[in-house]
């Protein structure tokens, strides 16, 4: 799925970075890693403890056709 995004242009610019680590964090045991953004006030904490449903999650089952 992440390398169909990345042919069809949907993945481009400074994403493609940040989608390499996180298949990286998968390959390395991660089941989902979580890219968000940093300029947001209290991004990660409003994520972890609010459950707000902020950036992009990437699963190890988005992994097939990479």
């Amino acid at each position: 799925m992440i390398a169909k995004l990345r042919q069809e242009g949907v993945i481009n610019g400074g994403m493609i970075p940040k989608t390499r680590a996180c298949l990286n964090a998968l390959d390395c045991g991660c089941a989902r890693a979580l890219i968000l953004d940093g300029r947001a006030p209290s991004s990660l904490k409003r994520y972890l403890l609010d459950n707000e449903p902020l950036g992009t999650v990437i699963r190890s089952d988005m992994r097939s056709g990479v």
